[in-house]
Formats: structure tokens, C-alpha cells, sequence
């Protein structure tokens, strides 16, 4: 059975919160992630990214935002040279 996380309000479980401080503590420390609750976590991101994907299709705002700075870049550099 596959589940859809359209049109179902996002829930925070105790799980996921004590793994969202274990990575605080981790980038404040440097200590590393316990390797099962890393896998858990990566398992969880890639279930969602796979998720959102299907629902909202790929994503890719980012290229063309940097497309378009560097257009706008490039024809700004390129009316100085010309003046």
C-alpha cells in the first residue's frame, strides 16, 4: 500500500525530534551521528524528496534563477564595455 502525504498535516513525532537535536548537538559539538539514527534519518529525507517529487514534479528554481543573474550580469558587463 502506498501512502501520500498530500493533504496530510505534517506531524513532528518524539523520534524525530530527539534526531533533529542529535544533528544539533552534532554541528555544535562535531561529534558524529550515531550511524543508525543517520541512516534513519537519510532514509526519512529520501522518502520525502521522493514524495514531494511525485506530487510537485522536479524542481529546478534554482537554475533558472542563476540563469537569469547570470544573463543580467553578462548584459550589464557588456553595456559598459560598449559606452
Amino acid at each position: 500500500m502506498t501512502t501520500s502525504l498530500q493533504n496530510t498535516p505534517f506531524v513532528l513525532t518524539d523520534e524525530m525530534k530527539e534526531e533533529f537535536d542529535a544533528v544539533m548537538l552534532s554541528t555544535k559539538t562535531g561529534k558524529p551521528l550515531d550511524p543508525e539514527q543517520c541512516l534513519r534519518i537519510r532514509e526519512r529525507s529520501d522518502r520525502l524528496a521522493a514524495e514531494n517529487a511525485r506530487i510537485h514534479g522536479v524542481q529546478d528554481i534554482a537554475v533558472e534563477l542563476i540563469r537569469s543573474v547570470r544573463d543580467e550580469e553578462r548584459d550589464t558587463s557588456l553595456t559598459r564595455v560598449s559606452r
